[in-house]
């Protein structure tokens, strides 16, 4: 049975950026296997009571969204959760619960914020993703929003 609780040392332990990026991956990547009916702080033996925003370091928008969509968006909440939790959020695949779990583990290491260049595209999403993060790039982060409705398409949408 692998100890989860190692992880967050291990990830600790990884020289910052790349590296402590790699390592985490790799953790989060076993967490998502786990069959555990355990929360998360349970497997991770981490009563840390710190309230920090993980989608700060969520490298995709579509983890970011499905967090801020369900309501879990600050560290405490998504450590109560279970990992079949997570898994049992609509849209929420295997390479999203990896991101969500990765910027967990940097967000309990306190990994400094790195903004990559634009969102990494899953598999599938490629050039759609890329315009998308673009367009949200110009667009400040707000609590909620209201989206923008477009009358032609309305239109279109009523014959």
């Amino acid at each position: 049975m692998l100890v989860y609780e190692q992880a967050i040392a291990a990830v600790e332990g990884a020289a910052a950026g790349p590296a402590r990026l790699t390592v985490a991956t790799t953790w989060a990547g076993l967490l998502a296997s786990a069959a555990d009916t355990d929360s998360l702080r349970v497997l991770l033996g981490n009563d840390s009571t710190a309230d920090a925003d993980v989608t700060a370091r969520c490298r995709t928008e579509r983890s970011r969204r499905l967090l801020a969509t369900n309501g879990l968006t600050q560290l405490n909440q998504l450590m109560e959760l279970k990992i079949r939790d997570l898994q049992r959020i609509p849209s929420c695949g295997r390479a999203t619960l990896i991101d969500i779990l990765v910027a967990m583990l940097l967000t309990l290491v306190a990994d400094p914020i790195v903004q990559p260049p634009g969102d990494v595209p899953l598999p599938g999403l490629g050039f759609e993703l890329e315009l998308r993060g673009i367009q949200e790039a110009a667009i400040p982060k707000a609590a909620s929003y209201e989206p923008v409705s477009d009358p032609l398409l309305d239109i279109l949408k009523s014959r």
